[in-house]
C-alpha cells in the first residue's frame, strides 16, 4: 500500500472536479480552507510514513486527498505550502538511494463496476486477446529485486518510481526470498509487494506491540536502521512484474516461470476471469477468505494476460493501461456534517444526531448517525462542517467512527439544557417539548399495540395540535387520522385497536405509561398483583413492596407520576375502555 499527496491521485474516470460542484468561496476563504486541509493531509503523512502510527484508514485518507484534489481543481490559482515533503517514504535514517532497473509505476483505480466492465470490454474486443487474470491487491510496500547471473544483487523500495532506498541487506535476511535462483537469464527484474505473513505475525507479540497493524509493521521494519532479525523473518514477497529482457508470451507464462525460480505465491493466487459477474464473484470470495490468507489485501488487480496486448494497450509514466486495481468495498465512508439535531427521548435523555451529506456504504444510503449522548458530542469534539468517518456495525447500523477533518469554519450547535428534561417532563405538548412528547406517544402506541399510527402520522397530528395530551391517542377519530395522512383502511384498523385496548393485560397498560423506575418485569408483577387501575392507585406502600418488589425509594416517584393531571386523564380513559370489555 502506498500513499500519495492528494494532488497526485489519478482516478480512472475523468476529473474529480466534474463529479462535484465547486463551493462559492472568496479567494481568501478558499486559501484558508485548502491550506487547512493540506496541512491535515501532511500531518497524516507524517504519522503514517515517519512515525508508523496512523490514525486514519486508507479509505479515510483517500477521501481527504480526493477532496483536496477537487478543491484544487476548483481554485487552480491557490498555492499551497509543501509542509512535510510530498514523498512516499522517509529517508532520514541514512538509507542510500539507488536507481531502479525499471521504472516503478502505480496502478489505475476503478471506482465502480462500470469501470471494470469497460476495461473487460476493451480487452475482450481484441481478436488476439488471451484473457484477463485476477490477482489479490496485497497491502504492503512495493519493492524492486534484481538478480544478475542468478544472484540477488540489488533490492530497493519504490521511492519516487525512479529511485528508492537500498534495502538489500534487509531483504537478504528474509528467509522466503532466495539469494540465488536458476540463472535462466543474465538479468531478472522483479517488482512486487513486500508484506507481513499473517500466520507468522500472530506469534510475534513482543514485536507487533510497537505497530498499529501488520501493514505498518513492514514499513517500520524496512525503514528501521537496525531491524531485529526476528522481525524480518515474518516478511514475504509477492512478485507482480517479471522482466528478463526476453519478451514473454503471457502473464500466465510468467507466473509459471516464477514458480520454478522459487516464488510460488503468484501461482497460487492468479486466476482467469471471463466477465464482470466472474470478477465480482471472485472479488467477494477473496474478501470473505481474507482472515484465512497469509497476507493483508485491500482489493484485487486485473491484468491483461497477453504480452502482445499489453504492449498494444501501452504504459504511461503513471501506470499501465493494461492493468486495473479495484479495492474492496470500504469499511468506512467519509462525509460532512451538515447539521446536528438533538432528539429528546421519552425519559428526557438527549441524543445528538449528526445530519450528514448523503453517502453510500455497503449499498446503504446513510443520511444521519446517532452519537448516543451529549458527553460523546463533547468528548469527540464534533461540529457542523466537519468531515467524519462512518462505519457499519454488524453490516447494518451506521455508527460514528472518528472526525477526519475539522473545518476551520466549523460551527458548534446550540445544545438543549439536560436539566430541562426528565422522566416527568413533557407529558403534554408545550413549547420545547415536541420531541419528548412525540417519543412518549410512540412508546404508548407501541405498548398498547395500536396499529396504524406511525411516526410521520403522529408528527402531523402534533403539528396540527390534534395530539396535545397522552389521552388524545385514545380519542382520535377516523377523520382526524385520514386528514393526517392515514388511509381509510389504516384509520379503521386504529379505531378497532383502540376498542380492544381495554382487553390488554394490566401489566401491559402499566408498562405503556413509562413510569419512572418501573421496567418490563416490575410492570408485569404489578399487573398480576393489581387487576385494575383503582386497586393499583389505592395500594399501600407495603403492598407494592411485597407483591411487586417495588423498592421503597421508588414508591414516591411512582405515586407522583401517576397523580399528574396528564396521567390521571390517560388512566381515566383507559378505565373507561376497560369497562366496555
Amino acid at each position: 500500500m502506498q500513499r500519495f499527496s492528494g494532488l497526485l491521485l489519478i482516478p480512472f474516470m475523468g476529473q474529480l472536479a466534474a463529479q462535484a460542484s465547486c463551493p462559492n468561496w472568496s479567494d481568501n476563504e478558499a486559501q484558508q480552507q485548502l491550506e487547512q486541509l493540506n496541512q491535515q493531509i501532511q500531518h497524516h503523512n507524517q504519522l503514517y510514513f515517519v512515525q508508523q502510527k496512523p490514525v486514519l484508514s486508507d479509505h479515510e485518507y483517500d477521501a481527504l486527498a480526493k477532496q483536496l484534489q477537487v478543491l484544487s481543481d476548483c481554485f487552480p490559482t491557490i498555492q499551497l505550502s509543501e509542509g512535510t515533503p510530498q514523498r512516499l517514504e522517509p529517508d532520514s535514517n541514512g538509507n542510500r538511494k539507488i536507481q531502479h532497473a525499471l521504472y516503478m509505476s502505480s496502478l489505475r483505480k476503478a471506482e465502480s463496476e462500470q469501470d471494470i466492465s469497460e476495461f473487460l470490454k476493451q480487452v475482450f474486443s481484441a481478436s488476439y486477446h488471451s484473457g484477463v487474470m485476477l490477482q489479490p491487491k496485497i497491502d504492503g510496500i512495493a519493492v524492486e529485486l534484481v538478480y544478475e547471473e542468478g544472484k540477488l544483487t540489488t533490492a530497493s523500495t519504490r521511492g519516487d518510481g525512479i529511485k528508492g532506498n537500498n534495502i538489500l541487506a534487509k531483504v537478504k535476511a528474509i528467509p522466503t526470498i532466495p539469494h540465488e535462483i536458476n540463472a535462466l537469464y543474465s538479468k531478472i527484474v522483479l517488482h512486487g509487494e513486500l508484506f507481513v505473513r499473517l500466520d507468522l505475525w500472530d506469534n510475534k507479540g513482543n514485536i507487533k506491540d510497537n505497530y498499529s497493524s501488520a501493514r505498518h509493521f513492514v514499513a517500520g521494519v524496512i525503514h528501521s536502521k537496525t531491524p531485529e532479525i526476528s522481525a524480518l523473518e515474518v516478511l514475504d514477497f509477492f512478485p507482480w512484474t517479471f522482466w528478463t529482457g526476453t519478451p514473454a508470451k503471457s502473464l500466465s507464462e510468467n507466473v509459471n516461470e516464477l514458480y520454478t525460480l522459487g516464488f510460488p505465491l503468484p501461482t497460487q493466487f492468479t486466476e482467469p476471469v471471463t466477465s464482470l459477474e466472474d470478477v465480482i464473484k471472485k472479488r467477494d470470495l477473496l474478501q470473505k477468505q481474507a482472515d484465512r490468507l497469509p497476507f493483508l489485501m485491500d482489493g484485487i488487480v486485473l491484468k491483461v494476460n497477453s504480452a502482445a496486448q499489453q504492449l498494444a494497450m501501452r504504459t504511461s509514466i503513471q501506470y499501465p493501461y493494461w492493468a486495473l486495481a479495484w479495492k474492496f468495498p470500504p469499511e468506512t465512508a467519509v462525509t460532512s456534517v451538515q447539521d446536528i439535531d438533538f432528539k429528546v427521548g421519552r425519559t428526557g435523555n438527549i441524543t445528538p444526531v449528526l445530519a450528514l451529506k448523503p453517502v453510500e456504504l455497503n449499498k446503504q444510503n446513510i443520511t444521519s448517525v446517532s452519537l448516543g449522548s451529549l458527553d460523546n458530542l463533547k468528548s469527540k469534539d464534533i461540529a457542523i462542517g466537519d468531515q467524519v468517518a462512518i462505519a457499519l456495525k454488524g453490516s447494518a447500523n451506521p455508527v460514528f467512527s472518528k472526525v477526519v477533518f475539522r473545518n476551520p469554519q466549523r460551527k458548534h450547535p446550540k445544545q438543549p439544557e439536560p436539566e430541562q428534561y426528565n422522566s416527568f417532563t413533557c407529558l403534554s405538548l408545550a413549547p420545547g417539548c415536541e420531541e419528548q412528547f412525540i417519543a412518549r406517544i410512540l412508546w404508548l402506541v407501541r405498548r398498547l399495540e395500536l396499529l396504524g399510527l406511525d411516526e410521520p402520522i403522529i408528527r402531523k397530528l402534533v403539528s396540527n395540535r390534534q395530539l396535545q395530551s397522552l389521552k388524545d391517542v385514545l380519542t382520535l377519530s377516523k377523520e382526524q387520522l385520514q386528514e393526517a395522512g392515514s388511509s381509510r383502511e389504516q384509520a379503521g384498523y386504529y379505531r378497532s385497536a383502540i376498542a380492544l385496548t381495554g382487553s390488554q393485560p394490566m401489566g401491559q397498560q402499566i408498562r405503556a405509561l413509562s413510569i419512572p423506575y418501573i421496567g418490563k418485569a416490575r410492570s408485569a408483577k404489578l399487573g398480576k398483583a393489581f387487576s385494575d387501575w383503582d386497586s393499583l392507585l389505592q395500594a399501600k406502600d407495603k403492598e407494592l413492596q411485597a407483591s411487586a418488589g417495588v423498592a421503597e425509594w421508588t414508591i414516591l416517584p411512582l405515586r407522583q407520576f401517576l397523580q399528574t393531571p396528564e396521567n390521571q386523564a390517560l388512566i381515566k380513559t383507559l378505565k373507561q375502555l376497560n369497562h366496555r370489555q
